[in-house]
């Protein structure tokens, strides 16, 4: 709102108008001397048909309410150039929660597949086969190649956030989305059609993507490009669009159905979309009999479970879409689950998962696109209810299925820091919830990665213990890293009389302490500090309190971190009853405490809970003062 300050003043979005009106015919408009660039306007919110100019809060509107998936592509590529550059930032910064969900986003293969049958009808209409842009194998199949990547990963990937291109491209071997082979292939065949296109566009300026029908022109075009004659050069375009479209077809290819599977596919579809009054009386035979000509051990289990499925509130309420997009996946995982070992179990804890999940189109897309996820799901799912459970539960681990390079080789202990270590760089969040977040995704995700080596017997049993305790260290380091920065930000560091600052150690008992931790097992630990006086105020930080109380504090909020459930759930259930004293005792002890309640009051068992005891996390130095105490 708002109106200019001259002699006829004008309404701030008449004023912005005419700016942008007379800029375009500086710019376009063709006089004697030709014209500086060709303007176009139509990827403003709502076209040709919209507004020349648009306010900053009807531009967000704008996405937040009509925004379309191909506007999500172009703005990929979108910078500020001209103007004030840091507000067309701040413009930017704020859509991109439109551009790039927080979440991965696999609907975008979908929408981008779409995108290309309007462009290949285009192209078939118009008679543009031999268009480098927009036909087989062209330009545009590198870019949607590229930001397809972008458009699902960049919530999560900062990296991908990026505009040019071959920048992009690069990245997806480092993220182990793509080989490297590929990314180089695909590079040098961008270059390769981009120098085709300006050597197409320099003869007589023509905004052109078609290859030459004249001889003489196709002659030219050899010479330009330094090719022997234009066959040899035709055929070089040739192999260059049949390579990327080969790579293109790798991502975007439709799903087939094998012929087999088929005439289920179709029986089922029709089963499925008949009324619930039927379903409840003669279309129980009709189901039936499709689980049973499949060869399902169990199909009577198999059944119930599919009809309570299609019977639940979360499909009842799916958009057309959304019911067509779990009907395309529903078959190719019961004929999936047919195939394995524990056929029965595999087909019911998919339905419950697709209870859960349906109302999230994102995963439903992930499945359906990724025939690799749904064979590394139905094989887990057959090989272990609690890994059925823990992926129903959380279905956020579903983006773990898609790579078996990482979901079958489990890290070792120092990878998982490193990954751990690198997600709180990449999440750069003061938000406690959030980052306690990262915390529980990064657990969740790397135990089900040991559990499905195990599974596969990639692993045996003592070395799927030891990760799972590695595992544990390594949360429980970073939760006490992360906590103690908390505490120093809010009320500084104790000091001993030394004026060394106070620090603390975590001693692991049980399974824990013993290397031997399960998928289910809970910490059982203790807490020693090595301050020497209890009533020392803390310095450095906006509030003052004792050591004794910013100890108590310290461990008080490590177990939050730790077993308070969020959106997320938690990592670990916490036991804190083998301190002295059990849970009438003091939260923290210091050395001397701990020692003279062993030496004098520990009951005989609290001595045997000592033999698995060892230091996890934390001060070394207590560390070794416990082991030398517990000797």
């Amino acid at each position: 709102k708002g109106e200019s300050d001259g002699e006829k003043p004008l309404a701030a979005e008449t004023y912005f108008s005419k700016v942008c009106q007379r800029f375009s015919t500086l710019i376009n408009e063709r006089t004697a001397d030709g014209f500086v660039y060709r303007v176009d306007w139509a990827l403003r919110p709502f076209g040709l048909s919209g507004p020349p100019v648009c306010s900053f809060s009807s531009m967000e509107n704008y996405y937040a309410t009509h925004g379309r998936e191909w506007e999500r592509y172009a703005l990929i590529k979108a910078r500020p150039v001209a103007g004030n550059i840091a507000l067309g930032e701040e413009l930017l910064t704020n859509l991109r929660p439109f551009i790039y969900r927080r979440y991965l986003d696999f609907t975008s293969i979908e929408n981008l597949r779409q995108i290309k049958r309007m462009i290949e009808s285009e192209v078939e209409a118009k008679g543009l086969q031999e268009n480098i842009k927009i036909g087989r194998g062209g330009i545009r199949e590198v870019e949607f190649f590229t930001q397809v990547f972008q458009l699902i990963r960049g919530g999560e990937e900062p990296v991908l956030r990026e505009r040019k291109l071959r920048v992009a491209l690069s990245q997806l071997p480092d993220l182990n989305l793509v080989s490297s082979e590929v990314c180089q292939q695909l590079d040098a065949d961008y270059l390769f059609l981009r120098k085709v296109e300006n050597c197409l566009q320099m003869v007589a300026d023509e905004q052109t993507h078609d290859l030459p029908a004249s001889e003489e022109a196709q002659a030219n075009l050899a010479v330009m490009m330094n090719a022997t004659d234009w066959k040899t050069l035709r055929e070089e375009i040739k192999q260059v669009r049949d390579r990327v479209r080969g790579h293109f077809h790798s991502i975007f290819a439709e799903n087939e159905v094998e012929a087999e599977d088929k005439d289920f596919t179709t029986e089922f579809s029709s089963w499925w979309r008949q009324s619930e009054d039927q379903a409840a009386t003669a279309d129980d035979a009709t189901l039936t009999k499709l689980i049973a000509d499949l060869g399902f051990s169990n199909i009577q289990a198999v059944c119930k479970s599919i009809k309570e499925l299609r019977a639940s509130h979360a499909v009842g309420a799916l958009s057309e879409q959304g019911s067509q997009r779990l009907l395309s996946l529903l078959p190719l995982l019961i004929c999936g689950a047919q195939e394995q070992e524990h056929d029965a179990d595999a087909a019911i804890f998919t339905c419950n998962l697709l209870s859960n999940i349906c109302g999230r189109q994102n995963y439903l897309a992930l499945l359906l696109e990724n025939a690799q996820a749904r064979t590394h799901l139905l094989q887990l799912f057959s090989a272990s209810p609690w890994i059925a459970r823990l992926v129903t539960q959380t279905p956020i681990l579903l983006d773990q299925l898609l790579d078996s390079r990482l979901l079958f080789q489990p890290p070792e202990k120092a990878e998982m820091e490193a990954e751990l270590q690198q997600r709180y760089v990449q999440a750069d969040s003061d938000e406690t919830e959030y980052s306690m977040n990262v915390l529980r995704r990064f657990c969740q995700e790397t135990t089900l990665r040991i559990a499905a080596a195990d599974c596969v017997k990639a692993l045996p049993l003592v070395k799927v213990s030891d990760r799972l305790t590695w595992l544990a260290e390594v949360i429980l380091q970073c939760a006490l890293d992360s906590v103690s920065e908390e505490m120093r930000r809010d009320f500084g560091v104790p000091h001993r009389s030394d004026g060394a600052p106070v620090t603390l150690s975590i001693i692991g008992y049980g399974k824990l302490g013993g290397i031997e931790m399960g998928y289910g097992s809970d910490l059982d630990i203790v807490f020693l500090h090595n301050a020497d006086v209890s009533d020392e105020m803390t310095v450095g930080g906006e509030k003052q309190i004792t050591a004794s109380v910013w100890l108590a504090r310290l461990a008080q909020r490590l177990v939050q971190w730790l077993s308070a459930r969020t959106g997320v759930g938690r990592a670990y259930e916490v036991d804190l009853q083998l301190r002295p004293n059990g849970n009438s005792g003091l939260l923290v002890s210091s050395l001397n405490q701990f020692f003279a309640y062993q030496r004098d009051k520990a009951w005989t068992w609290e001595h045997q809970a000592l033999v698995r005891a060892r230091r996890v996390a934390g001060d070394e130095a207590i560390g070794n003062a416990f082991s030398a105490l517990r000797e």
